[in-house]
């Protein structure tokens, strides 16, 4: 990989040696931009991770002195610290180290470097790093830095995390302030933050549109992306449907396709006070995401598959048995060895999902590499999906609501606590990985409080949106296809139909039948086993309601756009309007459909290219898992609790503002004046 290889060639090219064959001393500086020039502000302090490697043949004692090259005396700080396993300065700091390096062995230490606070933006420093072995010069390195008083900002988003979550104690029951909270590090965190406790994400509540609402401040209709992974870019000329992953081009916007901007572009852009030498970094446990947003203005995307040599490969995990986690043997979550209870028999996604790092890294593994990239390339612009809680309530279900749970008389047992709604989910392995989130979120807020990075930058933690446990009662799996072929529509009506949880959309052949498909799902009805009536567990939104919101049969069901501006939460002008033939652009369904609380869409029935995602146990997607966290800190932002409507739309907005620039053309979302101190 491109990474890869950039940073073995600093290791073991970077520098000058003259020593004899048999102690062989070489600097290097471990990141994947080695000669970039970090941006600090006034009064904090940046980090470059030092490398020391000894490729002769014998141990060598090797003499490390730093020194500052530039400015007046004062003005910058340089000190050395030994390293730990994620370059966290371990110990005192010196400006002289003496190490001995065993042969054909790298140690590595943190260079820090201070600004004094009176120092003005674009002031530059710089120190170099010199490496002496016996007497005799072995190279010297310099590090580059340069004032920048604008905060830097770091979104922490806990992927599929509910905000119930966050009122929780460790037993999964409502946290009354004694006892344990399930989410201890979180929670210190919103206190002394701005905590908007009514957030929803933007519709439909899944994964790509959400974490892409967060960075540009767009609805989904302006984004132009609705899916997961992959998008439908229609039928080609052999009528096969063609699918296409996720990158950076489909995020367009308007009638001219205009490219969406996101506070990655604006962090690189001149005009709005950022700077082609800043740097930006995503680090996710989906890999998708991070291809979503590759592009120029990107400098680092780290995931399962692609990483640079200075972080782990991802090891093979057990699902719901977290590094937290204090009793793993008694979860019973179906990745256990056993023995396993007869109400939680064995889980094959749970089973698969552990011994495949690479496309499902365990949430640690992104903290440390999260750890890891802020110690060596000090990003100015970071965001860090944490995809445990997601991964586990598809298999187990949700957890963030108590009252949707009994326990049998066994209060020190979670694992068979039984849901109203499913028998076979299990809120033990749910409640540990939640709990292990909130562990990795310490470890990343530690660390920047360590760089005293915490109170002067932008921090937001976020979810993309939560999830809510589906019914497995019979009926409760509700296939729309059917009920079409039902009411007499054939293939030559329905192009394509797809199914994701409680979500599902429908790409019509004849647009002429899109009212009558519409009637005839949102009049079907069910039994509801848990409220034990009929029930109608359809609500379709059709096109002229992705623009307005508004539903025939329930309400405001997404966010009105002005009717006739195309700005529709749901509504993609690029995509909807200006459709092409070629397979160029995403397909834009005719209809979506966002099921009732708790049930789920499945399609067994042929109808057209069908295509039916697996029966999870948890499912998201609809309003019913649309209540996210969002919490916000940095300066300019007041701490405190807001009841108010919010949206993840918001976050970009407000940042803009708080960092004084003009909010891009694609912004939906609004400025969240009342968190501001003004």
């Amino acid at each position: 990989m491109r990474i890869r290889s950039i940073v073995r060639f600093v290791l073991t090219c970077s520098c000058l040696s003259v020593a004899p064959a048999w102690a062989d001393i070489q600097l290097g500086v471990v990141s994947t931009a080695p000669t970039r020039r970090h941006f600090v502000a006034a009064g904090t302090a940046t980090t470059f991770v030092v490398s020391v490697r000894n490729t002769g043949v014998a141990s060598a004692s090797v003499s490390l002195a730093i020194r500052s090259t530039t400015g007046s005396p004062g003005d910058w700080q340089a000190v050395l610290f030994n390293a730990d396993s994620l370059f966290r300065p371990v110990g005192s700091g010196s400006d002289q180290v003496v190490v001995t390096i065993p042969a054909q062995q790298t140690i590595q230490f943190v260079a820090q470097l201070g600004a004094e606070p009176s120092l003005l933006d674009g002031v530059e420093g710089a120190a170099v790093v010199s490496a002496t072995f016996q007497g005799a010069l072995q190279g010297n390195l310099e590090l580059k830095t340069r004032v920048r008083n604008r905060p830097k900002v770091y979104y922490v988003a806990f992927d599929g995390c509910g905000r119930g979550y966050l009122e929780l104690n460790r037993k999964g029951t409502r946290f009354d302030g004694t006892g344990e909270r399930l989410m201890p590090r979180s929670s210190a965190f919103a206190a002394r933050a701005a905590r908007m406790t009514s957030a929803t994400s933007v519709l439909p509540a899944v994964t790509d549109p959400n974490h892409a609402a967060a960075l540009t401040g767009s609805w989904a209709g302006t984004l132009g992306i609705f899916s997961v992974r992959t998008q439908y870019m229609g039928d080609n000329s052999n009528g096969r449907a063609v699918m296409a992953g996720d990158n950076r081009d489909f995020l367009r916007w308007g009638a001219d396709g205009k490219r969406v901007t996101s506070l990655f572009d604006v962090n690189k852009d001149p005009a709005s006070g950022g700077s082609p030498s800043t740097f930006n970094a995503i680090i996710t446990g989906k890999n998708w995401l991070g291809e979503l947003f590759r592009d120029g203005a990107m400098d680092l995307v780290v995931h399962g598959k692609d990483y640079p040599t200075y972080i782990p490969a991802p090891q093979p995990y057990r699902l719901g048995d977290p590094p937290s986690d204090d009793n793993p043997q008694q979860d019973r979550e179906g990745t256990n060895l056993g023995p396993w209870g007869l109400k939680h028999l064995f889980s094959a996604e749970a089973a698969l999902i552990g011994p495949l790092p690479a496309d499902f890294p365990e949430d640690r593994w992104i903290a440390e590499a999260t750890v890891r990239v802020i110690q060596a390339e000090d990003p100015d612009v970071l965001y860090v999906d944490l995809a445990g809680a997601d991964e586990i309530q598809h298999v187990f279900g949700a957890a963030d609501h108590p009252e949707e749970w009994s326990d049998p008389g066994t209060p020190n047992l979670l694992w068979d606590d039984e849901s109203v709604y499913n028998a076979n989910a299990n809120r033990d392995p749910v409640l540990d990985v939640v709990h292990e989130i909130d562990w990795d979120f310490g470890l990343i807020t530690d660390t920047l409080a360590a760089r005293q990075a915490l109170d002067r930058s932008f921090v937001v933690l976020l979810s993309d949106h939560g999830l809510t446990t589906a019914m497995n009662a019979p009926g409760t799996l509700v296939d729309p296809g059917k009920v079409l072929l039902d009411n007499g529509f054939t293939d030559d009506d329905v192009e394509r139909m797809v199914n994701r949880g409680d979500i599902a959309h429908i790409d019509l052949r004849d647009p002429s039948k899109s009212n009558r498909i519409e009637a005839a799902l949102e009049s079907y009805e069910v039994f509801d086993p848990v409220e034990n009536r009929m029930v109608k567990p359809f609500i379709v939104i059709n096109r002229d309601e992705m623009d307005s919101g508004i539903d025939g049969v329930d309400g405001a069901m997404a966010t009105d756009g002005v009717m006739g501006n195309r700005r529709g939460e749901l509504y993609s002008e690029w995509n909807i309007d200006l459709p092409t033939a070629d397979n160029t652009k995403i397909k834009w369904p005719a209809l979506f459909i966002f099921m009732r609380d708790h049930f789920r869409t499945t399609i067994t029935t042929k109808l057209s290219a069908a295509s039916d995602g697996p029966p999870l146990n948890g499912v998201h997607g609809s309003r019913s898992s649309a209540e996210v966290i969002l919490s916000m800190t940095g300066p300019g932002i007041q701490p405190g609790v807001y009841a108010g409507a919010a949206s993840l739309a918001d976050i970009a907005p407000t940042l803009y503002r708080l960092l004084g620039v003009t909010a891009p053309g694609n912004v939906d979302g609004r400025v969240l004046d009342e968190i501001l101190t003004h």
